[in-house]
């Protein structure tokens, strides 16, 4: 992957994780906290983080 695409990657990623975070907040008012969806939306927060912290060390590798 290119870098400009690696870094677009990165920008649509974060902001999926802003809304997820958000989504998470807006949830903790009407389900438990280890309700089926709250753990979904946990692992859906988790995975998208680890994805950007992935595709930052691609980028700051190929800039070595």
């Amino acid at each position: 992957m290119k870098q400009e695409q690696i870094k677009k990657q990165i920008e649509e990623l974060q902001d999926m994780l802003k809304d997820m975070k958000q989504e998470r907040i807006e949830a903790a008012v009407i389900y438990s906290e280890h309700s089926d969806f709250m753990v979904e939306i946990d692992e859906d927060i988790l995975l998208c983080s680890v994805t950007i912290n992935d595709l930052t060390k691609q980028l700051t590798t190929k800039n070595r």
